[in-house]
């Protein structure tokens, strides 16, 4: 596929549609189980919406290759087989300058943020795992995802996408 010239949401380059499932695939990565029911509590009853999950980042990464996702959602502490920064590296390596996957970021402690971000975390992106900020992210998630969902239909422009949350920046 070659370079259309669209610029997606981040003024990354977008080469066309290379995820062709009709379905907006979500990759939760999370080594505790109360985090990945949280997610699919706040996902739950979203049309057209995968939800895959994976306990640590060497399975999130193996994931990612399996079903390219859409979304990711990922802890960035994770002491069993690879935390989310190398997951989040390792993913925006193999996609080189083509970064399609809105990837978010979660942690318990404050200060992450710079961290996930140099690692490739989209602009945003990153939050704490505590009420106001988990609401955040949830709710800029479904819109990225009803937005992603209106992208396959035909029915948006990706250029037209201007921020990921939702909240005027």
């Amino acid at each position: 596929m070659g370079d259309n010239g669209v610029k997606g949401p981040f003024g990354d380059k977008v080469e066309g549609n290379t995820k062709q499932s009709e379905s907006v695939k979500i990759l939760v990565v999370d080594d505790a189980q109360s985090a990945i029911n949280a997610a699919q509590m706040h996902l739950m009853g979203m049309p057209s919406v995968e939800i895959i999950t994976a306990t640590n980042g060497e399975e999130g990464l193996k994931f990612y290759e399996e079903h390219e996702p859409d979304i990711i959602i990922t802890d960035c502490d994770m002491p069993k087989k690879g935390d989310g920064y190398k997951m989040v590296r390792a993913i925006r390596r193999i996609e080189g300058e083509n970064k399609d996957t809105i990837i978010y970021m979660q942690s318990g402690r404050d200060g992450f943020q710079n961290e996930a971000y140099e690692a490739g975390v989209n602009p945003k992106c990153a939050f704490l795992k505590a009420g106001d900020d988990t609401d955040r992210m949830y709710k800029s998630v479904r819109i990225m995802a009803e937005n992603i969902a209106a992208v396959k239909a035909g029915r948006l422009d990706i250029s037209t996408i201007s921020y990921i949350d939702g909240i005027e920046p």
